[in-house]
């Protein structure tokens, strides 16, 4: 298992935030940036203290060069996730198209108030993938692969702020 935090700060509250995560706009602009070649919601709900959405990605780039010999088949993901509006966490379970019975990961996405108009936003969590001999080196392209589409995500999510949100 290797345990993940990742946190940004913004110059923004929770509500603009959430506002901004949660437009179509923003999640277009995102993934386009991030890399995906599909992005499908498969299901969506929402009301006044919660939100929910279950939403299938293929990325554009392929599998890293060992794991690609080891599993073979499309790179993929369905991302599960619960927003709590009145503790602004969501709680996302994401399940792998490549082995799924034998990768498990979940994590939660925190926005934390900083005070003068800031907060940060923490993504933390655990992956586990059981392999013998290559489950770690697995779990560690994961956890770069995440890394690197947080950073995005925070450089996005500061243009679509300094633009007034939504």
């Amino acid at each position: 298992m290797t345990h993940f935090k990742i946190t940004h700060e913004f110059a923004t509250d929770p509500a603009t935030y959430w506002k901004v995560f949660l437009s179509e706009g923003y999640n277009v602009d995102l993934y386009e940036r991030i890399g995906v070649k599909e992005r499908t919601v498969l299901s969506r709900s929402e009301d006044d203290v919660s939100a929910r959405w279950t939403v299938r990605i293929v990325p554009k780039r392929d599998l890293p060069g060992f794991l690609k010999k080891i599993v073979g088949g499309d790179l993929g993901y369905t991302e599960i996730s619960t927003l709590d509006k009145v503790k602004n966490v969501i709680d996302v379970t994401i399940e792998p198209t490549l082995m799924k019975e034998r990768t498990k990961i979940k994590a939660r996405y925190t926005l934390t108030p900083l005070g003068a108009g800031r907060l940060a936003r923490t993504f933390e969590g655990d992956i586990t993938v059981d392999m013998p001999l290559v489950g770690r080196k697995v779990e560690a392209a994961v956890l770069e692969d995440v890394e690197k589409s947080y950073n995005v995500a925070a450089q996005v999510t500061t243009e679509w702020l300094a633009r007034g949100g939504a």
